[in-house]
């Protein structure tokens, strides 16, 4: 990630203030329709529980994920649900520039982080460590939630990279229109 490219540093602007306005805009209540037809009762519920922020970016990355042609229930499953780890884990907008800037200027720091056994939920690192562990902690809550499983794998994988050194998976695909539709939103 190059967050000193004037581009990204831009992006990240936008970002920031779309986090602090979106608490105040309500969510529109034909996504919310749409979403509720696509979760499973338990998704739902996880969902509903999101802050408003979390539901805007949720709603905005299956929106997007619509716009590249991809219509599955696996793909509105994984976009409303992917960060939802985050909600539970204690993850504020602070943590979230916080792990901008580690991965942007300690990325060692930031694998640590990642690869260390859980900290105890009242240690300071511990919404760091759910952010930086979101993608399984989020998969696992969307399978105990009963999405499908092309959903939980999803989820699962949003945040790795692709490479090109091993055959595609037939996911491959939906997964970098995904990431790209996260990245954006």
């Amino acid at each position: 990630m190059r967050v000193t490219s004037p581009g990204r540093i831009l992006y990240r602007v936008r970002q920031f203030g779309r986090a602090v306005v979106a608490p105040r805009l309500p969510v529109n209540a034909q996504d919310l329709g749409q979403a509720h037809d696509m979760l499973p009762p338990d998704g739902w519920r996880i969902f509903k529980a999101l802050p408003r922020t979390e539901q805007h970016h949720a709603l905005s990355v299956w929106r997007s994920i619509r716009e590249r042609g991809y219509s599955q229930p696996e793909a509105a499953q994984a976009a409303l649900l992917h960060d939802c780890a985050k909600h539970g884990g204690g993850v504020t907008l602070v943590h979230r520039v916080a792990a901008v800037l580690i991965k942007a200027f300690a990325p060692g720091m930031w694998r640590r982080l990642k690869h260390m056994p859980e900290p105890a939920r009242r240690d300071v690192r511990f919404p760091l460590w759910v952010h930086a562990n979101h993608p399984a902690r989020s998969a696992a809550a969307a399978a105990a939630a009963g999405c499908l499983p092309g959903a939980v794998e999803l989820i699962r994988r949003h945040q790795e990279e692709l490479r090109d050194d091993r055959p595609p998976a037939p996911i491959d695909d939906l997964l970098a229109a995904f990431q790209a539709a996260d990245d954006e939103n």
